[in-house]
């Protein structure tokens, strides 16, 4: 059984001063594979990284996921079979639970955590969202697949703060690099002029 991965939001790099290493921004990750007789699985995975309340900029933990466009993207409705997280960090009871789209009034995937023990955590990551459909991951327009998520704490929804790009991370990091060499430069001046032999002629 084959697993490929159709969608992955906001692939980024992540630049150090003196290293390049790709690592993927959370948000949310979605996967697919077939399960036969034309059906397949989606898992959907949220990493709960980049996400802040805009009213107050702070950052909270997540207690709601909408995927809009679920009835018309992947055909979802009330019949269709649907998963949410369960006994979340291994706490009984700590639940999610989801409303079905509800084609034509509502389009949505409607997550929602039941108690505040079943929250994902900043930094934290859950998975466990799933659902079958008929739609092949192959046709999926990735720029209709849209989501958003609800704030723990207050219940607003929440928005994501992107990251710098690679271009301005790497501006960042030869910017520190060059301050570091030119103190660098300056000490050794300093050094080799207050250290100079006695009858030796110092540099110009």
């Amino acid at each position: 059984m084959s697993i490929k991965t159709f969608a992955v939001f906001q692939i980024s790099v992540v630049t150090a001063v003196l290293a390049v290493a790709p690592a993927a921004r959370g948000e949310l990750i979605v996967t697919a594979h077939s399960i036969g007789g034309g059906l397949y699985e989606y898992d959907l995975t949220i990493v709960n990284r980049l996400f802040i309340n805009p009213e107050t900029g702070r950052s909270e933990t997540i207690s709601g996921l909408n995927l809009i466009g679920a009835n018309t993207v992947f055909g979802l409705d009330a019949s269709s079979f649907i998963t949410a997280p369960k006994n979340v960090n291994g706490i009984p009871m700590a639940d999610w639970d989801f409303f079905a789209p509800l084609p034509p009034v509502a389009d949505e995937l409607n997550y929602f955590s039941l108690t505040e023990a079943a929250d994902i955590a900043i930094g934290g990551i859950l998975s466990g969202y799933t659902f079958l459909s008929s739609t092949d991951p192959g046709t999926v327009d990735l720029s209709r697949l849209e989501f958003d998520v609800l704030g723990g704490e207050s219940g607003a929804q929440l928005v994501m703060v992107p990251e710098p790009t690679a271009v301005v991370q790497a501006t960042i990091a030869c910017l520190v690099l060059t301050r570091f060499l030119a103190s660098r430069r300056k000490l050794m001046t300093y050094a080799h002029s207050h250290h100079t032999p006695p009858g030796v002629p110092r540099d110009s």
